[in-house]
């Protein structure tokens, strides 16, 4: 018999058990995935915003991750799929009260940048720094 042949086929072989292990774990990551998103889903973090609870479930980190073009750390998708959440609950709030809302957390994060030195406070020190 033909030694290549021989060799050919052992190197196929081998190659077929290596996807069939690779097959396999693949089927044990699926059923891992399955079985987290067959639990309900399970709250991940609450927010309360102006006396109302909001909760971030994995589901909505699921969602979140899904419309992602690349992949991101984990924190950056809790973030991503509370951000989401908030707005969906806020989208469902009268106009007046969304504008409130957007003052409010603008004003919050505009005091905490002039608490921490990341931003100016008035045009007079705007000046001087120039």
């Amino acid at each position: 018999m033909n030694g290549t042949l021989v060799e050919t086929i052992q190197t196929l072989q081998r190659r077929a058990a290596r996807l069939e292990q690779e097959a396999a774990e693949l089927r044990s990551e699926l059923a891992q995935v399955v079985e987290v998103l067959s639990v309900p889903s399970s709250v991940i973090a609450r927010y309360v915003v102006d006396d109302e609870t909001i909760e971030i479930t994995q589901a909505d980190v699921v969602e979140a991750q899904k419309e992602l073009a690349k992949s991101w750390t984990d924190d950056v998708v809790y973030e991503l799929a509370a951000a989401k959440k908030l707005a969906n609950v806020l989208r469902e709030r009268p106009l007046a009260e969304q504008s409130r809302y957007l003052f409010d957390t603008v004003e919050a994060i505009r005091s905490a940048a002039i608490a921490d030195g990341t931003a100016i406070d008035t045009e007079v020190e705007a000046a001087i720094d120039d």
